[in-house]
């Protein structure tokens, strides 16, 4: 798994740094929130190699579901903002 410098997003993100944007406590979240969707998802890649049980592949699925739909939702927030300011 590509760690989130490396994804699209991030080498986005690293292009946005002048953006005033970029100041704001969104933004600052978002980033974290970056983190750990890709830190999420290599846990489930982990844990496929490990032939971990299904319960425990459920609860990281969970938790990458939970940041994938937090990151969308600090984006659009960041989004609706730097276009009204």
């Amino acid at each position: 798994v590509v760690n989130e410098k490396e994804c699209k997003l991030g080498q986005w993100i690293a292009t946005q740094s002048a953006k005033k944007y970029t100041q704001t406590k969104n933004w600052s979240e978002m980033l974290k929130v970056h983190a750990k969707v890709h830190d999420s998802v290599q846990q489930l890649v982990n844990l496929n190699a490990e032939s971990a049980i299904l319960d425990e592949f459920m609860i990281v699925a969970k938790d990458v579901d939970d940041h994938t739909t937090e990151l969308f939702t600090l984006l659009d927030s960041i989004k609706k903002n730097n276009l009204t300011s």
